[in-house]
């Protein structure tokens, strides 16, 4: 878990010293860590995209389900509300990729 911690602070000092991070670059990272488990670092890490990409309903999207994993709900469903806001058509694509199927047409 140290190694891990470590690996993820040098990813994220690379990424802010290059003029070529972009905020996918921060979500690609936190997906890594979703897939290891380690929701609170994947949390950082979108919330980093977020900084860098603030228009990005992807980096909201992929916070939200990570706010859910770590149960923040709250946070979740601010973070899925402003995906909404962005790009709703991105948020229907996004969730029917992920697995599901119907999306209800009232989301308030």
């Amino acid at each position: 878990m140290r190694t891990l911690r470590y690996t993820s602070v040098f990813l994220l000092f690379s990424l802010s010293c290059s003029f070529m991070a972009s905020g996918n670059d921060f979500v690609r990272h936190g997906e890594a860590l979703m897939s290891q488990r380690d929701f609170q670092q994947a949390i950082f890490f979108f919330t980093r995209a977020i900084e860098e990409e603030p228009l990005s309903p992807k980096a909201y999207m992929h916070r939200a389900r990570a706010f859910m994993v770590a149960d923040k709900y709250q946070e979740a469903v601010n973070d899925y509300k402003r995906a909404l806001e962005l790009d709703p058509e991105f948020v229907k694509i996004f969730l029917k990729k992920n697995g599901v199927q119907k999306i209800p047409e009232n989301t308030e």
